[in-house]
């Protein structure tokens, strides 16, 4: 037995057996060695990379969850507080313009003096109040300390109300003037906040989408590695074809397959390289396991004393449950019918069986192949 070979139990005629271990061809020691060093890094690197994507891929979630809440909450506040229109600016120019010109003819026609009663006692009136200066300071104090008149006629009642409706319609547009102000303050804050909520989500997305592509250095170096371990598995799968050994044959190459294409995925920093390669790897771990597993003598021998793989395995228990159950029902349609049943059923146990065996003894070969390849290497290099 050569140094990388793994112990076989029983196994004398590894070449004459259909699913004996390369057909009596192994790779150099050296390089199953590093090969296998590949195959432990993939199996701990690969769900490491699918926790770390699925993690990202929630944070991101959650980043975008609140940011739709943020913006939800400030229109729920601008359609719970309206701005109101603000007068237009043509209007607010005209009616500017025309009160100037009517206060311009107005100062340029002479003022007419009070020729009546009432003019003359709301000319007093507003001369008491301060609206219209007196040219004599000390009347003008005096008519200030005096009661005013109560309008007599309804003439100037009218004329009084109408100045007091002026007024609160003054105060009342100025009222309006600073709401509008206020508003338009408010209606700010809510896009700023908007706005924010919206490159805080823009952020999340973009983290998420650096997360899903997984195009780190690490990330395309374990690409490039899963290129070279795909090649070699495939390699191994076409040798091991062409010798007839078709169940590792047939396993070895589909490992291949998905290595290098995993690996391309990765080498490219596509999305698709995290939840890719964690597939990639068990398929690989399955195929290794299921080669280690028979050098192992895991599986039992069979009637030849050859090594069974797990899926020879599983393929004997449902043989003898179909034959067992066909027997048992006398033969016949109805024996067929009933041990085709219960093969059917005991074929898919042992199957999962098989494969979740194949899958744990696939990482702990490329484990201990690694750790004997390092072994073997500082030994011969003490020894040097």
């Amino acid at each position: 037995m050569s140094e990388h070979e793994t112990p076989r139990h029983n196994n004398p005629h590894g070449q004459d057996h259909g699913q004996a271990h390369g057909g009596g061809h192994h790779l150099p020691w050296w390089l199953e060695g590093m090969h296998n060093i590949q195959r432990s890094m993939e199996n701990v690197y690969a769900p490491y990379e699918m926790w770390h994507h699925l993690q990202h891929a929630g944070h991101g979630a959650h980043a975008a969850e609140a940011a739709h809440g943020a913006n939800a909450a400030a229109h729920a506040v601008t359609a719970a507080h309206p701005v109101p229109a603000p007068v237009t600016a043509p209007a607010t120019a005209a009616a500017s313009e025309a009160s100037t010109v009517a206060r311009t003819v107005e100062a340029a026609r002479p003022l007419a003096t009070p020729h009546t009663p009432e003019m003359i006692e709301m000319v007093d009136n507003m001369r008491r109040a301060g609206a219209i200066p007196d040219a004599a300071p000390a009347a003008q104090a005096a008519r200030a300390t005096a009661p005013l008149r109560v309008p007599s006629t309804p003439e100037m009642a009218e004329m009084v109300e109408n100045i007091q409706r002026a007024q609160a319609a003054d105060r009342t547009a100025v009222t309006a003037a600073r709401a509008s102000e206020a508003a338009t303050a408010s209606r700010a804050a809510t896009t700023a906040g908007t706005t924010e909520a919206a490159a805080a989500e823009a952020g999340a997305a973009s983290r998420t989408a650096g997360a899903a592509g997984g195009a780190t250095a690490f990330s395309r170096m374990m690409g490039g590695l899963s290129i070279v371990g795909g090649g070699i598995e495939l390699y191994e799968g076409i040798n091991e074809l062409r010798h007839g050994q078709t169940q590792q044959g047939v396993l070895d190459t589909a490992a291949g397959v998905a290595g290098i294409g995993a690996g391309g995925l990765a080498l490219a920093g596509s999305a698709l390289a995290a939840p890719v390669a964690l597939p990639a790897a068990a398929i690989g771990a399955v195929a290794y396991g299921n080669r280690v597993g028979q050098e192992w003598g895991m599986w039992g021998q069979d009637q030849e004393g050859h090594n069974r793989t797990a899926y020879d395995w599983a393929g004997a228990r449902t043989a003898d449950t179909y034959h067992g159950v066909r027997d048992a029902l006398g033969g016949g349609v109805l024996g067929t019918v009933g041990g085709g049943a219960a093969a059917g059923l005991v074929g898919l146990g042992s199957g999962i069986i098989a494969t979740g065996g194949n899958l744990v003894t696939g990482v702990a070969g490329a484990a201990v192949g690694a750790g004997r390849f390092i072994g073997n290497t500082a030994s011969r290099l003490w020894n040097w």
